[in-house]
């Protein structure tokens, strides 16, 4: 973490604590990079990651290929003394531990496995394109992009998930856009403020008001772009609203026609 403190005349000075968590991860830090690296060593991975997939699979009656399909969300296999190696590791739930100490409790250099599986004989749709007695990669003439993908589940189903995705990324787009314009917003007024520095407290005031007013002129900015985009991708919206305008227009010409 890192506090800053501004001193008269805008100079500023940071002071940065490192905390250093013990925690699983499937992607150990090396401990050569951190910032205090006496006391903080972390061991080398002991177990590398892994995938595998069967030789060849179909949906239904059709051949699909594994390489380039893009699977649904993998689940958690739960493991048994039945489909796993013990190495002299414990099970709990669905994951192996591995410890070189004696201790229960979790211990830095404790390795945990677990495996997440697509299972055989689930229930799928798969998008692609027909050839033969194969599903192969759709790509769209217009846009050059590749459609080759399988969900759980009916149809319907996967339409409902991708069009999920579709929306959970156009607001994540538009969220991005109202942070850079605040952002914006912000940095052009930002000389300001260092200004202000050279009054006592009307710099960091100044700071707190200029954050407020920017935060709100981009969230109302930023509503009426994604209102008026909204407008213009739906054509019987768009419609509708020109054809009020034009109604409007015509009223108002008669109205104003018929004055002496």
């Amino acid at each position: 973490s890192t506090t800053t403190t501004t001193s008269t005349g805008g100079s500023q000075t940071s002071t940065t604590t490192y905390d250093y968590v013990l925690d699983w991860t499937a992607a150990p830090a090396q401990s050569s990079n951190f910032n205090v690296p006496v006391g903080h060593s972390n061991p080398a991975k002991k177990v590398a990651d892994g995938s595998w997939k069967v030789a060849s699979a179909k949906v239904g009656e059709k051949v699909v290929n594994l390489d380039k399909l893009n699977l649904p969300d993998y689940k958690s296999l739960v493991l048994t003394e039945e489909n796993v190696d013990l190495k002299g590791g414990v099970l709990s739930g669905a994951s192996l531990y591995l410890r070189p100490g004696s201790e229960s409790e979790a211990q830095l250099g404790d390795v945990r496995v677990s495996y997440s599986v697509v299972h055989d004989g689930m229930d799928v749709t798969v998008f692609g394109e027909l050839s033969g007695d194969k599903l192969v990669p759709h790509v769209d003439v217009e846009s050059n992009e590749t459609v080759y993908r399988m969900s759980g589940g009916t149809r319907a189903e996967a339409l409902k998930e991708m069009h999920g995705e579709y929306s959970t990324s156009t607001w994540l787009f538009r969220l991005l856009g109202f942070i850079m314009m605040w952002l914006g917003f912000g940095s052009f007024l930002a000389p300001l403020s260092v200004v202000l520095d050279l009054i006592p407290a009307a710099g960091s005031v100044s700071r707190g008001l200029v954050g407020i007013v920017t935060f709100v002129l981009s969230a109302v900015l930023s509503a009426l772009t994604i209102f008026v985009s909204a407008i213009a991708h739906n054509i019987y919206l768009l419609g509708g609203i020109v054809l009020v305008a034009v109604v409007l227009a015509v009223m108002y010409l008669k109205k104003k026609a018929a004055r002496p």
